[in-house]
């Protein structure tokens, strides 16, 4: 039997821990059967983000009277099945979570529970499936930048790219540290270079290509390019007097 198959026997069997079935002494009162209990509706998508991969989880909010509290589980089969809450509230109008503590590679299931205030269920989902893309899912672009001879502008070049999910170019830059801004955006088909114009006084520009599709998740990046800024004030007479002063 393989893993996938493994895995996916596991996650149902976890699910089951979780709500109570039909004809079990747990099933409590005729309003917590699953009969009776309300249906929701969940959907979860994986994205990847500048900050790393993330799920999120949107969700039709409980009908029932005696809700009083949402609570969207996660199943890691991975790790033993573990089951762990990654979002709770008492505010039923809250219908969507973003999970941002899931890892690159991994597959998870989700459900989201409503409970009355004695904790017992009144609604629930179906398990809701997702892969979390792994690094190789990110296509990574060749990018290169280079100070022109007046140092007044940066020339960078990348790779085009092949993902046909790929929407929209991005070329950002970040000067000095600070937080980084977009320089300009392009089409997939190009151009595939671009010419920056350097900002005064800035000593290091750090430039990186980002790919997103439609829906502005990331299909493609390149490595952070760096490009020092010379100090066109300073002479080398100058600068080593500096280096040699007390």
């Amino acid at each position: 039997m393989r893993r996938s198959t493994l895995l996916a026997a596991s996650t149902v069997l976890a699910l089951t821990t979780i709500l109570p079935t039909a004809g079990t002494a747990s099933a409590g009162p005729a309003n917590d059967r699953p009969a009776d209990v309300e249906v929701l509706r969940l959907a979860c998508a994986a994205r990847t983000t500048d900050s790393g991969p993330v799920v999120h989880c949107e969700w039709s909010a409980p009908q029932s009277p005696a809700a009083s509290g949402v609570k969207l589980l996660r199943i890691d089969p991975a790790v033993d099945d573990h089951r762990g809450v990654v979002y709770r509230s008492g505010d039923l109008s809250q219908t969507d979570f973003t999970d941002a503590k899931v890892r690159a590679g991994h597959r998870y299931a989700y459900v989201v529970v409503a409970v009355n205030a004695d904790g017992r269920l009144v609604a629930r989902s179906r398990a809701e499936r997702v892969r979390v893309p792994g690094a190789t899912d990110v296509e990574v672009l060749r990018l290169r930048c280079a100070l022109g001879r007046a140092a007044e502008a940066v020339g960078c070049e990348w790779s085009a790219p092949t993902s046909p999910r790929a929407e929209v170019v991005t070329l950002w830059r970040s000067v000095d540290g600070e937080v980084r801004e977009v320089v300009e955006r392009f089409r997939p088909s190009g151009p595939y270079a671009y010419r920056d114009r350097v900002p005064p006084a800035a000593e290091r520009i750090v430039y990186a290509v980002v790919v997103t599709d439609r829906s502005g998740e990331i299909v493609g990046r390149s490595r952070p390019e760096a490009v020092r800024i010379p100090d066109a004030d300073v002479g080398p007479s100058d600068r080593t007097r500096e280096l040699a002063a007390p």
